[in-house]
């Protein structure tokens, strides 16, 4: 017993100095540096998961020291935060952010007055595009300009200092759900102290964590059967990311149709209200031309497209249009398959409580196919499947929150230098990488699966 205390407590003290490395010493395109202090803070991780090593108040603490470790500082592997920063203070110059495109604006604009534009424009990675971040995420890119003045480097502490205040009260809240499930509470450990969801959130400016906290809160109060409550912290979700998009035909069978139908109303006219400062016909195609290019033109980390892509050259001798759009119309196929099945062979849950177990499994499944078949799974995007894991033990996505990190050869010193033209989509390491990401993850999956532990 002292011998394995010791050792939790050795990985802590590791994975407090691994942090510190990878975050403030190690750039995206030092691959192997990043890699190996991933394999260090994997290893703390999995110990940590698999011996259940800590209670609910060490799991809070230890959550709150490992991501205040990376509220200083500017992130390291991503740069959408100088998006963020020009949306922000695009709103409190009084601007609508899905009017103009960023080379629109400056365009209008007299360049010589506006030096701190000028700072931020070059860093900018979608310049010629519309803002498709939604409008809710738009606020809390205002509320952190506000508060530093439209400084660059105060605005990215502002929106660190939300996130990982979100993140907290999501780790908060996924105990409560434990404890009324009877469930461990360590298994909050899965989402609280995993290295990409520190990483990339707190580290990396991204609001997977406060999407998903509005989403749980949204769920906690369908349990409450408070629709209302509910319904605004679900429209509170959709406006962050609109990945929890995906989650509501599953309410369906859950609630039947005339709770659904509330459901889905009120929660629409949340997201109106939310919408209402941005909102005109102008702004609505804008967001759509963002979103359609999105699809058409973003890949990263592909699986299922990469081969389709693949096959499409070999047919046509180009990427026909139809393969960016034939994967999420075969993901909508599948969800609505599930809720048929539900429908159809789980009667008694339109007539009960809200099943928020069962719920966590098919919302785990819809986000896994997903991203199976996506376009662009950046890493942070994992999260999303990763959270359901803390209720449902599917051991795929906890080892995909850490195999995606090898999605950042695209990045490498080693891509600069030996893929053509510096592209990762032409360099045979980056694929093979890849491919092995998905094999793993896959193989895992399959295992889980034949198990038959996965609750229902």
């Amino acid at each position: 017993m002292i011998a394995r205390n010791l050792l939790r407590y050795l990985f802590v003290f590791l994975s407090i100095v691994w942090y510190v490395l990878v975050y403030f010493y190690v750039d995206r395109s030092e691959f192997i540096f990043l890699t190996s202090g991933v394999i260090v803070l994997g290893v703390s991780y999995l110990y940590w998961v698999v011996n259940k090593s800590f209670s609910g108040r060490q799991i809070i603490l230890l959550a709150v020291l490992f991501r205040a470790l990376l509220l200083v500082g500017t992130p390291n592997l991503s740069d959408d935060f100088y998006r963020f920063y020009w949306d922000g203070n695009f709103i409190n110059s009084g601007v609508n952010p899905y009017e103009f495109t960023p080379s629109e604006y400056l365009s209008l604009t007299d360049k010589e007055n506006s030096v701190e534009w000028q700072q931020v424009y070059p860093f900018l990675n979608s310049q010629e595009y519309y803002s498709v971040y939604p409008p809710v995420n738009e606020g809390f890119f205002a509320l952190a300009s506000f508060l530093a003045g439209g400084n660059l480097a105060y605005s990215v502490f502002f929106l660190k200092l939300l996130i990982f205040l979100f993140d907290i009260a999501l780790v908060v809240l996924l105990i409560q759900f434990l404890k009324k499930l009877l469930l461990p509470v360590s298994f909050a450990q899965i989402y609280a102290l995993n290295p990409l969801v520190i990483i990339e959130l707190t580290g990396n400016i991204h609001f997977e964590g406060v999407m998903l906290f509005f989403l749980f809160a949204g769920c906690y109060f369908l349990e409450k059967q408070k629709m209302l409550a509910a319904s605004f912290f679900l429209a509170l979700s959709i406006g962050t990311k609109l990945i929890p998009l995906l989650f509501l035909p599953l309410f369906l069978p859950f609630l039947g149709k005339a709770k659904s139908l509330t459901l889905f109303l009120t929660t629409g006219m949340f997201l109106l209200l939310f919408s209402y400062p941005f909102a005109s016909l102008e702004v609505g195609m804008n967001f759509y031309q963002s979103i359609d290019l999105y699809f058409q033109s973003f890949e990263f980390n592909g699986s299922v497209y990469y081969m389709l892509k693949e096959l499409s050259y070999l047919i046509h001798g180009y990427k026909s249009p139809w393969v960016a759009w034939v994967l999420p119309s075969f993901v909508i196929l599948v969800i609505l398959s599930m809720v048929v099945y539900l429908w159809r062979t789980k009667p008694y849950l339109r007539n009960s409580k809200f099943n928020f177990l069962l719920f966590s499994k098919y919302a785990s499944y819809c986000a896994g196919v997903y991203y199976l078949f996506s376009t662009t799974v950046h890493p942070w995007y994992v999260i999303n499947l990763l959270v359901w894991s803390v209720f449902v033990p599917i051991r795929a996505s906890i080892y995909w929150s850490l195999f995606v990190f090898v999605s950042y050869i695209a990045y490498s010193s080693f891509t600069v230098s030996f893929a053509p033209h510096g592209d990762f989509n032409n360099y045979w390491l980056y694929y093979v990488l890849i491919a092995i990401q998905y094999f793993v993850v896959v193989i895992i999956f399959t295992f889980d699966l034949s198990k038959k532990k996965i609750r229902s």
